[in-house]
């Protein structure tokens, strides 16, 4: 436990420096001295994370043939990732090494191109993502890091460039894809009456319509069988439907507060903005998919890695510091939500932390 009492001091640091602090070369050692911890930390834990055994499994299966044929295979970039260490004789922990270093070499892009300020952008990452990406649903965490980084693309209309992080993305996780045509729409302008009435309507249609029964997305979507699970068995006593979370709430509070306090204007917020508008509308229409929800939206959430910093940038005092303790609250409370998940028999998903140093 001790040691995600660390992590929080970090978060807390974090939000603390970004209110005060002017960037330099010295506050850059500490966040690279920060974000080496938080890596080495998600490298070397043992049986944290509902997928772990899973991940065990396919590093120990990774000296089998690559079967292209099948649609339920892993996908070719995480199976050959494991195939190449497992064949230089290393263990699990060096593959979550490489896919913890490239997840945040990946956030550092995209804080570089997206927000105005890299600590409290970081510490936005800790909180919400870093458990659950680098411990947890680790080939959707580099999906999503990947993604980001074809989005770091559209500002300058490198579609090329945009297209090719798509297909490395999709290489650990085939949701990627989906994404390709957000090269558009991440660029329309959406203004507030339209955002809030399909944010509205969207939550609406997906409440009271099974969009599942739909027989063209049982067509679309292969593995029926898989999907069934996660839709009827995966929250239990649920039926598989999302519902209406704390966490959408919030996230309605932050695109409200886009428009009101007028922080659209600000670097590449249309995207930032527009990314929070479709995962609210996601999670509203396919509210009847359970964890798809969760893949779908939980991609386009990342823009809050962006979106969050920029309500720091305010000449009113009474704002300036408002902003300070909202932020200090949202990271606190989702930082405790995360480490207090449970796995579906009640254990706890991340406590305690065990390390394959001393197991």
């Amino acid at each position: 436990m001790l040691i995600y009492f660390l992590f929080f001091i970090f978060i807390l640091f974090l939000i603390f420096f970004g209110f005060t602090a002017e960037e330099n070369p010295k506050n850059k050692l500490i966040i690279s001295f920060i974000s080496i911890v938080l890596i080495l930390a998600a490298a070397f834990r043992y049986g944290i994370g509902t997928d772990y055994e899973n991940y065990l499994m396919i590093f120990e299966g990774s000296n089998k043939t690559y079967d292209w044929s099948s649609s339920l295979s892993i996908e070719w970039g995480y199976f050959f990732l494991n195939k190449v260490i497992f064949n230089l004789g290393l263990g699990y922990w060096a593959v979550s090494l490489i896919c913890s270093i490239i997840m945040f070499i990946s956030l550092f892009r995209v804080l570089k191109t997206f927000s105005v300020n890299i600590y409290i952008g970081l510490a936005v990452y800790v909180s919400l993502w870093y458990m659950g990406f680098n411990y947890n649903i680790v080939r959707h965490g580099m999906a999503t890091s990947l993604v980001w980084v074809a989005f770091t693309f559209i500002p300058s209309r490198k579609f090329v460039k945009f297209l090719a992080c798509i297909f490395v993305a999709g290489a650990f996780h085939k949701i990627a894809y989906v994404f390709i045509p957000f090269y558009w729409l991440l660029r329309l302008k959406i203004n507030f009456k339209v955002a809030l009435i399909s944010i509205i309507l969207s939550h609406i249609i997906g409440l009271s319509i099974n969009i599942y029964s739909n027989p063209l997305l049982q067509r679309f979507l292969s593995d029926r069988t898989k999907v069934e699970h996660y839709i009827s068995n995966y929250y239990d006593g649920n039926n598989g439907r999302y519902g209406i979370s704390y966490g959408s709430l919030l996230n309605l509070f932050w695109v409200c507060c886009i428009y009101i306090l007028k922080k659209y204007k600000y670097k590449d917020m249309k995207i930032l903005t527009n990314s929070l508008i479709y995962a609210l509308c996601l999670i509203g229409i396919l509210n009847s998919l359970s964890v798809f929800v969760e893949r779908l939206s939980g991609v386009l959430l990342y823009s809050l890695v962006g979106i969050i910093p920029v309500f720091l940038i305010s000449k009113k005092r009474n704002i300036f510091i408002g902003s300070f303790f909202v932020i200090l609250f949202y990271c606190s409370f989702y930082y405790f939500t995360t480490l207090n998940s449970k796995e579906r028999d009640g254990s706890l998903q991340y406590v305690p932390y065990q390390s394959i140093i001393n197991k």
